[in-house]
């Protein structure tokens, strides 16, 4: 039997993966979030892949589509490969409301400037499937 101590795919309460290079916007929805979710903020897209490919998984990913390097589409391709299962997770969020996203009704977008009622209802969606 694994612990949950020894390994970081397990969590005890639904987790959040907040990717955002802003340390003002990704502190704030982890402030939002902290009471209910356990909560981890990555500064790169490539950091995060890196989590998930050594196995770390979340209940929610909220990833910021445009950041420098790395943005949040090839984070989400990254996951297709590694970690598939993971996509059907993602909330992209955008300051970019023109962005043209190749998958803009399949998958969810919060745009920024955003509130923590409409993040938390974005959040509670994916947790109960819809």
């Amino acid at each position: 039997m694994v612990s949950a101590q020894k390994d970081p795919g397990i969590r005890k309460r639904p987790s959040v993966l907040v990717v955002d290079d802003d340390e003002v916007i990704s502190g704030g929805i982890a402030s939002w979030l902290r009471d209910h979710y356990e909560v981890v903020t990555e500064p790169s897209a490539a950091g995060a892949c890196g989590r998930l490919a050594v196995g770390e998984r979340f209940s929610v990913i909220l990833a910021d589509v445009l950041l420098p390097g790395m943005d949040g589409l090839e984070l989400y391709e990254c996951m297709r490969g590694a970690c598939p299962e993971q996509t059907r997770r993602v909330i992209f969020i955008t300051g970019a409301p023109a962005l043209r996203l190749p998958f803009h009704r399949e998958r969810r977008v919060l745009l920024k400037p955003f509130d923590r009622d409409a993040l938390l209802q974005h959040v509670q969606a994916i947790l109960s499937g819809d």
